[in-house]
C-alpha cells in the first residue's frame, strides 16, 4: 500500500496500524518446534509500503522472554530477519534487527541454503532507540 507523504520513522506504529499486514503467530506459518508456547512466547505483524523513492517495513514483534545469542553467534539468539530476492535469483539481501543487543545488519544471503553467500561480511551496527 503507498503512502502518499513518507511515514515518520520514530519507532511508533500508529501510521501504519490501521494498514493491512499479515500476522505471524500460528505455527504452520514459521518453524516454530515444540519449545514454542504460544503467541505470547512469539508473534508479530509486518508492513510494506512504499512511496516514489522509498521501500519501507513495519514490524511489530511479541516475545514473552528475550534470549541473547549463546556463545556470539546471532543467529541462535532471539531476532527479526526480512530478506528477499528477486526470482530465480542465486543470492538475496537479509536485514536482521536483534533487540536485544540493539545491532542491525545487512547481508547477501544464498537463496538456496538461507545461509550467507562465502565471502560475504554482515554489516553489524548499533541502533540508536
Amino acid at each position: 500500500m503507498p503512502f502518499a507523504q513518507p511515514p515518520t520513522i520514530d519507532g511508533e506504529l500508529l501510521e501504519w496500524e490501521l494498514r493491512p499486514g499479515p500476522g505471524l503467530g500460528l505455527p504452520a506459518q514459521t518453524g516454530f518446534n515444540e519449545r514454542w508456547t504460544g503467541r505470547e512466547d512469539f508473534s508479530a505483524r509486518l508492513w510494506l509500503a512504499w512511496d516514489a523513492d522509498y521501500l519501507y517495513l513495519a514490524a511489530q514483534a511479541t516475545d514473552d522472554k528475550v534470549v541473547l545469542a549463546p556463545g556470539g553467534d546471532r543467529n541462535k539468539g532471539d531476532l527479526l530477519r526480512f530478506w528477499w530476492a528477486a526470482d530465480a535469483a542465486d543470492a538475496g539481501v537479509a536485514l536482521t534487527l536483534q533487540p536485544a543487543k540493539d545491532d542491525l545488519a545487512a547481508q547477501l544471503i544464498d537463496t538456496g541454503t538461507g545461509g550467507a553467500l562465502p565471502g560475504a561480511v554482515a554489516a553489524w551496527v548499533s541502533v540508536d532507540r
